[in-house]
């Protein structure tokens, strides 16, 4: 068996391959609602560190 022909056997259907992109875009948008909290935090941890005559 040529390597050419193990390549074609073993390749991903292109609906598998759209299959698990629009998996990974459905898994990441289940967490984009930590991104906001995530900054929200780090600006009150940073404000705390600035002097008050600077803000």
């Amino acid at each position: 068996m040529s390597m050419s022909e193990k390549l074609t056997r073993h390749r991903l259907h292109p609906i598998s391959i759209l299959y698990f992109i629009v998996a990974a875009v459905k898994k990441s948008l289940s967490f984009i609602w930590v991104f906001p909290l995530l900054v929200l935090f780090i600006h009150q941890e940073i404000d705390k560190q600035i002097p008050p005559k600077f803000r």
